[in-house]
Formats: C-alpha cells, structure tokens, sequence
C-alpha cells in the first residue's frame, strides 16, 4: 500500500486570510481539494491521510466527499510545528498499515505536484529506501553571517533545494520520529524530516522535481501565482480541444 500524508495545519497568517491558507479557495475550490485530487488520480496511491488541527476534521471529510476524493481514510490531529504533525500522522497510522508500505509526506499547500514526481517518489523509495524531491539552486547562494550581511559564497553546484514529496518505508520512517522525539533531536521549528535524517545520520536519495512543484502557497503573491497557473492550463487545454 501507498499512502499520502498530506499536512493540513497552516494557519494563513502570512496570506491574510480570515481562514488557514489550504481552505482558501481558488477557481471555486479549496486550495486542499487541488492538491488531493493529484494523490486521488494517481493510480499509484491507495489511501490519503489528512493531518489537521481537531477543529477542522469534520470540514475536511465534508470537503473529501463534496469533491470525491474517495482514497481519503483518515484525518489526524495535527500538531504545533510541522514534525510534530509528521509525528501524529506516522503514530496514526500504526497497526493500520505495514512496515513496508510506502509513506508519501506532502503539504496541502503545495498543489502543483504532478502525476511523474509521484511515480519518481515512489520508485525511487522503493529501490533507495527514501526519497526527497530536488530542483536545482538557479541564484547565487551565500551564507548569512550577520543581520543583513553576508561573507561567504555558497557555491550552487554544490547544493539542491529538497521539495516535497518525502517518501520513505513505513517502518522506518515510524522508526525516524521514534528515535527523534525519544533523544530529543531534529523536533524543534527549524526542522524537518530531511534535516532529521541528517542529524541522525541517513543518507537522503533525491530525484529531480518538476519545477512548479516547488511552488508552496505561504504569501498572497503565492496565490496570484498559483490562480495564473490554473488559467494557463485551462486556456492550453482549450486550445488543445479547438485544435482536435
């Protein structure tokens, strides 16, 4: 079995909203429902699991229903930083699937990943043991050394930014944030399931992401972005269906 995580615990401050960000809605639908309908169409996903805050479960089953997103099986309180989120929704799932069945963690907010970046995650966990979506650095990098300065260059080649998806086994991922809340390690803000498996010492295996897939709705200019892209689309496909 194939299961998405998807973390739904935005609050939508920084896009002004009056509602967390991933309920806002975009071409008349929830910004939550576009990005469920991809793990839905896949025919490589078997299940969905929503991690949100309790006062939001029963809005996302009625949404799930309203919109067909019929893979959707569980929906988990979420907690107050992302890895605590990751943690409930890995605990959740304990006794419901096996060890190795694949885990496919992925924001709510970040709709655009596509059906190839799905199928990428999944085989190269399946072969790797983990895997971590990568684009390429396009800027100059440095390294921040001061309030407002910097003294170091960071040279881009060396790096890659690590999107979402992060796709691992079950078991060993359940085994990750055991460890990790049990030391301590890797669970304040600043980290995440790639920083915790370099703290604890993994190796991460990357596969090259589709570029709008990087896009994460954190701003209004976010927004914007992500209503022109659906516009475009929509125009390209009538263009298409007129060319046929």
């Amino acid at each position: 079995m194939n299961v998405a995580l998807v973390l739904a615990g935005g609050v939508g401050a920084r896009v002004g909203a009056n509602v967390p960000k991933q309920y806002i809605e975009v071409l008349g639908k929830p910004i939550i429902i576009h990005t469920l309908e991809k793990f839905q169409e896949s025919p490589e996903i078997d299940a969905i699991e929503v991690v949100c805050a309790p006062e939001w479960h029963d809005h996302v089953v009625a949404l799930g229903e309203q919109w067909g997103i019929t893979k959707l099986r569980w929906v988990v309180d979420g907690g107050s930083i992302c890895q605590e989120s990751i943690r409930n929704g890995l605990f959740a799932l304990e006794g419901k699937i096996d060890p190795q069945d694949l885990v496919m963690v992925h924001m709510s907010v970040s709709p655009l990943i596509n059906q190839e970046t799905i199928h990428n995650a999944l085989a190269v966990a399946a072969e790797k043991g983990n895997s971590f979506a990568d684009t390429p650095i396009v800027f100059c990098m440095a390294k921040k050394t001061g309030p407002g300065y910097c003294d170091e260059n960071a040279y881009k080649e060396h790096y890659v930014q690590l999107n979402m998806p992060w796709t691992m086994g079950f078991g060993d991922y359940l085994s990750l944030y055991q460890e990790a809340y049990e030391k301590g390690i890797g669970t304040d803000l600043i980290s995440y399931t790639p920083s915790l498996m370099f703290d604890l010492g993994h190796r991460v295996y990357t596969f090259p992401d589709n570029e709008a897939n990087k896009q994460k709705i954190a701003y209004k200019a976010d927004l914007d972005f992500f209503e022109g892209y659906l516009l475009v689309q929509e125009r390209k496909r009538a263009q298409q269906d007129e060319n046929q």
